[in-house]
């Protein structure tokens, strides 16, 4: 049918249970733009506003296939009358007004904004028709949503990827110039069909307006699916580094002079990782190391010499259970501070969202017994959030404890001696957290992870959402976050009777709803 794009949005009615259909916008014969969408006339419970900007003012031809009666509608903005006040919208963790998202990308600070792009799909709460969403930040912990920021081309759809500062001119776009990186997943739209997987750059002035680099893809195709590009100054060696996925766990890194033209530089395996690289400076003892990730934060941690990126211990993991995914670090953060968001697989009963991003966290290393451990803590930025909490210390646990927490969410610590042989459960919400003494480990829904790497002591830290639990234990050197639906009809922290265990600190604060 002849449809005149007379706005911003086209809007279409969806069910995410069914059957996908294939949407497609002709220009006299060629295809301009194509996209997954589950329509559904008959059942709908969300309503897909794809921004179609590019071509307002054109008539186009648009199909669906399979065919299905559509009547097509367009909007200059949306129109969610319940935003931010869904029963299961998360209170502190970001979250897209509609549609999916997954891995964030492009993290990169400047001017005094925090950038974050991510996987976006706007036409249903589903993976798919991967555009770069963005959001921006002053504080870390209030996001606005912007303009979609890259859209899918005839050389794919946009996979993920990293940001970085041009601040030395060395690619010729201009001083300052916020460099996009990122895959371009050939073969995954119409508009694409026969193409690879490529990396490709997007540039912007401003941080509002992003153009694709007209010499894209700056690195050609490599080796299967080969994706998700992350790129870094190393000043050891006086080059830039972009670290791909390759396949099968094993990394490409790659260097440039100028941003542009890269070369291979070294190829490095970790053991079952896949996918996301992430590449960030730290100091420990006064000393500079690169940690190198993947998607499953199973990390190794280095330095570059002249031509080799060189490991200096043993591959480690931090984060267990797949739930939190692809985290990556921000660019250009002042004063060394290195901060990751990850994605949270939520998949959320929610007609308009699924997914949700971690808690920012802030990054160090720590050393063990001669090995470099990573850790990770909640932003300091947190304690802007707190509105009521209080601080318990030799809590002996003769009868069980109840704490009046009211229903909201929640930042807990507690310390206390490891106890062999014994446990202790905490109950949130109610949530059970286990930490088990007997076996060293911590338990929470379907997550088991190490409750302490030496077994000498219990230090746990909790962020409590109304979709999610994040547990940093030993100092966070060991992460998991898990799927827990909090019933606000139980608004108290519980501690279960256990006579031979006495709790040194344990402190709570109630956070306020970032919306």
């Amino acid at each position: 049918m002849k449809v005149l794009i007379s706005d911003k949005y086209m809007l279409l009615p969806v069910n995410s249970r069914a059957a996908n259909k294939k949407v497609c916008l002709y220009d006299g014969g060629n295809l301009l733009f194509d996209f997954d969408c589950r329509i559904d006339n008959l059942n709908p419970n969300f309503t897909a506003y794809v921004d179609v900007s590019a071509f307002v003012g054109k008539e186009v031809e648009l199909t669906v296939n399979p065919c299905v009666t559509y009547e097509p509608k367009f909007a200059c903005e949306m129109a969610l009358p319940c935003l931010w006040k869904e029963p299961l919208r998360p209170e502190v963790h970001f979250t897209v007004k509609n549609g999916w998202n997954n891995d964030p990308n492009g993290l990169i600070y400047r001017d005094g904004i925090y950038h974050m792009f991510y996987q976006y799909n706007p036409a249903a709460p589903v993976w798919g028709n991967m555009h770069w969403g963005h959001a921006v930040s002053r504080d870390l912990l209030h996001w606005e949503e912007k303009d979609i920021a890259l859209f899918p081309d005839e050389k794919g759809t946009v996979f993920s990827g990293s940001a970085i500062t041009d601040e030395k001119n060395a690619s010729g776009l201009g001083e300052g110039t916020m460099l996009l990186y990122y895959t371009a997943a050939g073969g995954t739209n119409l508009l694409s069909k026969g193409q690879k997987f490529t990396q490709c750059l997007a540039f912007s002035k401003d941080g509002e307006t992003f153009t694709k680099y007209e010499g894209n893809p700056v690195v050609p195709h490599i080796e299967a699916a080969n994706r998700d590009p992350k790129v870094v100054y190393v000043d050891e060696i006086g080059k830039y580094i972009m670290a791909i996925y390759r396949a099968d766990g094993r990394y490409e890194l790659l260097s440039s002079t100028d941003l542009l033209n890269w070369d291979e530089f070294q190829e490095i395996e970790l053991h079952g990782d896949a996918e996301c690289p992430d590449l960030f400076l730290l100091e420990c003892g006064g000393n500079k190391y690169y940690v190198l990730m993947g998607a499953k934060d199973i990390y190794i941690v280095g330095h570059f010499e002249k031509d080799r990126f060189v490991i200096d211990n043993s591959e480690k993991k931090l984060t267990h259970l797949k739930m939190s995914y692809a985290a990556q670090s921000f660019s250009g953060v002042p004063h060394g501070r290195v901060v990751r968001i990850a994605w949270h697989i939520l998949n959320a009963p929610a007609d308009n969202f699924t997914s949700q991003m971690s808690f920012p966290t802030e990054m160090h290393l720590e050393k063990v017994n001669d090995e470099l451990y990573l850790a990770a803590a909640p932003i300091e930025e947190i304690e802007n959030l707190y509105v009521s909490g209080e601080t318990l210390q030799n809590i002996s646990l003769t009868e069980q404890k109840t704490i009046e927490t009211g229903a909201a969410a929640l930042d807990i610590s507690l310390s206390m001696p490891y106890v062999h042989g014994e446990k202790l459960v905490i109950n949130m919400f109610g949530t059970d957290l286990a930490c088990d003494m007997d076996k060293n480990e911590l338990r929470c829904k379907n997550v088991k992870m190490p409750l302490s790497l030496n077994g000498d002591k219990v230090d746990v830290r909790i962020l409590v959402d109304r979709c999610s639990v994040e547990i940093f234990a030993d100092g966070g050197k060991i992460y998991a976050s898990a799927v827990a639906f909090s019933d606000y009809n139980l608004p108290t922290v519980t501690l279960n009777k256990n006579e031979k265990i006495t709790i040194d600190n344990f402190t709570w604060h109630t956070l306020k709803n970032i919306h």
